[in-house]
């Protein structure tokens, strides 16, 4: 008796708006033929109503929980195009002074990111002041200082992280050019590039305490390379229910790297 009764509990929980409306059907069917029996037909047009009214409350409350969770991209290209986005919404006629964090490894996919944003506002599609956007990348001389010995084909690695070391010092020279540019400096647009001295362990957007995008940096001992834009990329906007611990949190990591020049 006990396994029925807690078995009808179970269905009517999952299924008790559906029930409710068949209830309300079978009565309205029944009553609108029988005479002088309106007060009976409208008391299961009432639960009908009842029901609908309450399977919409339901459903908000689906939708505020998908608000809340975490939202992913298989990787930070697949999120691309949202990252612009977010942050050409943030420096959008901004007058206010306003700061864009951005930590990568070796900064590629950043440049090109930054390329996009520095053509927009060179056209006038995009307009901007008062901005500073923080790029924090590997330090060169990291590579050249990394002891190889424990790596399998360790030569190869370091002809490839002496290639990344050339890498980040173009793309630095390329990006603080840009400081020069008539745009930026008219309109107070800075880029600064920070190095830090250790393995990159994540990638992150904080664009102005309102959206974060950030994965992890993984080892891929087949490689033997460090990977990080082919990884998972999370996104949260302000007022989303973790977005507060996780700004604090990618800040913090921030200030390490900060003291690690």
């Amino acid at each position: 008796m006990e396994e029925v009764l807690l078995k009808t509990y179970s269905f009517l929980k999952n299924n008790w708006n559906k029930v409710l409306a068949l209830i309300s059907l079978i009565g309205v069917v029944i009553f609108n033929f029988i005479p002088n029996a309106e007060n009976y037909y409208k008391f299961f047009i009432f639960l009908g109503a009842n029901a609908i009214v309450w399977t919409v409350i339901e459903i908000k409350g689906m939708f505020d929980k998908n608000k809340d969770a975490l939202y992913s991209y298989p990787n930070m290209r697949e999120a691309r195009s949202n990252i612009l986005n977010s942050i050409r919404k943030a420096i959008q006629n901004n007058n206010d002074s306003l700061k864009i964090d951005i930590v990568g490894g070796r900064i590629r996919t950043i440049s090109d990111m930054i390329r996009v944003i520095k053509y927009d506002l060179e056209t006038g599609t995009l307009k901007a002041r008062n901005t500073k956007i923080r790029i924090f990348t590997l330090d060169p001389s990291f590579f050249s200082n990394w002891n190889y010995t424990d790596i399998s084909e360790n030569q190869i690695v370091l002809s490839r992280f002496s290639n990344y070391a050339d890498i980040i010092k173009k793309l630095k020279v390329e990006l603080l050019e840009y400081n020069n540019l008539p745009y930026f400096k008219s309109n107070n647009i800075e880029i600064q590039i920070i190095h830090y001295n250790s393995l990159p362990y994540f990638y992150a957007y904080l664009i102005a305490g309102q959206e974060l995008y950030w994965g992890f940096f993984t080892w891929d001992k087949n490689q033997n390379d460090f990977i990080g834009p082919e990884n998972t990329c999370f996104h949260l906007k302000k007022g989303d229910l973790n977005f507060d611990h996780f700004h604090y949190w990618l800040s913090n990591r921030i200030e390490f790297l900060e003291i690690s020049k």
